[in-house]
């Protein structure tokens, strides 16, 4: 199983030092090696609190934009400081340059899988595939509005493909674990599989029925 580089580490005893403090609840056993967990993203919450806090070494999808210096500085200006927040160029270039450094480095040291988009999405599942072959667990903040309070909206449902392609390589189902992330509490739920299934009609059932179950649980 992967662990994580020095560089992370220290950024997570920071932040468990200085952020704010959560308590875990854990079941009790530990969820098997190559698990996929599964948490909200909250803006942010919830990737900080998880990546932090977890007792585990997942690695995390992050766009793929922001695994690289360069195009992450590109996004950063070009989106998140600009357009989202408003920031003038000049301060979103100083701003960018040294947080597209860290994030280069940070998601190397997580051995973050990058999520690429269109035709490109391959890649990830690709690579997803081989990490969970190896027992690499990942995290995944699947939230079509990722910036939703409160109840758990709608969720993105790509990632559960992960399951038909790994199980027709494999010959075993993927855990999936819940992790939901409430007020100052992180609870890790025990893991779902899915139904045994055999045609594409039952695995469409399948993964409708563990999706409900995941909204649930979250």
């Amino acid at each position: 199983m992967t662990e994580y580089g020095k560089f992370v580490n220290f950024c997570r005893k920071a932040v468990r030092v200085f952020g704010p403090k959560y308590q875990l609840c854990l079941p009790a056993q530990a969820p098997p090696e190559g698990s996929l967990f599964i948490c909200r993203h909250l803006n942010m919450r919830g990737p900080l609190a998880t990546l932090a806090w977890l007792p585990y070494h997942p690695r995390p999808w992050i766009l793929a934009v922001l695994c690289q210096k360069e195009s992450a500085y590109a996004h950063y200006c070009g989106y998140t400081f600009t357009q989202r927040y408003g920031w003038p160029l000049p301060l979103a270039k100083l701003v960018a340059r040294p947080l597209a450094a860290f994030m280069g480095k940070i998601t190397g040291d997580l051995g973050a899988i990058p999520v690429h988009r269109d035709r490109e999405s391959f890649k990830t599942v690709s690579q997803s595939l081989k990490a969970l072959a190896e027992k690499d667990s990942l995290i995944l903040y699947p939230d079509v509005a990722y910036d939703q309070q409160g109840e758990t909206g709608e969720l993105y449902r790509g990632f559960l493909l992960l399951e038909k392609f790994f199980y027709a390589r494999q010959g075993r189902h993927v855990p999936f674990v819940p992790i939901r992330l409430q007020d100052n509490t992180i609870t890790v739920q025990p893991p779902l599989y899915f139904d045994d299934w055999q045609d594409e009609e039952q695995f469409t059932a399948a993964l409708e029925k563990a999706l409900q179950e995941i909204r649930r649980l979250l």
